[in-house]
């Protein structure tokens, strides 16, 4: 039994998103970005933007790229958070994103760290990523964890360019901790 100052945290599963994901992982991307970015943005933007980045085909896409790992954190079985990451030369993350309900509740750290395994796994040296000049707890919450600024990009909201943060990590791989 749990005591007066105890709380329970909820739990979340995480496993490799697949291509039948493709439908509810479509909804929950949309909807997490809109809950995210909307109110700072023209409407016109944003609808632009969503119809071009998280149709269930854009997603089913996605899911079937060998380069691309995407990480759902299911919670009573429904999406709670995700990440995605592509792995090539360079490994970038390319979303990372959590339900309001789950926010400081450190699943987003754990999503992180399934994409720094999968980036240290593919033997990349470093992760980077891009993150809007204006989203300052995202920024926060990435140099918490350790990344750092390095440079900056445009990224096109719509007709919107808008300037991004280029945030890197090093990574430490197993040879050469061995």
């Amino acid at each position: 039994m749990l005591g007066a100052r105890e709380v329970s945290l909820p739990t979340a599963a995480f496993r490799s998103a697949v291509a039948s994901d493709a439908q509810a992982l479509a909804a929950y991307a949309e909807r997490s970005f809109r809950e995210t970015f909307e109110p700072d943005n023209k409407p016109e933007d944003m609808d632009q933007y969503c119809r071009k980045a998280f149709g269930p085909d854009v997603q089913e896409r996605e899911l079937l790229d060998p380069d691309v790992v995407t990480v759902l954190a299911i919670s009573e079985g429904v999406i709670a958070g995700y990440g995605q990451i592509r792995l090539r030369s360079a490994a970038e993350i390319r979303r990372l994103y959590v339900d309001r309900t789950w926010q400081g509740k450190r699943l987003a750290h754990e999503l992180l760290q399934k994409l720094i395994e999968a980036a240290t796994g593919s033997g990349a040296e470093f992760i980077w990523l891009g993150v809007w000049e204006r989203n300052a707890r995202a920024i926060r919450f990435y140099e918490k964890v350790g990344f750092t600024v390095t440079g900056e990009h445009d990224f096109a909201l719509g007709n919107d360019i808008q300037r991004d943060l280029v945030m890197k990590m090093v990574l430490v791989s197993s040879a050469a901790t061995a």
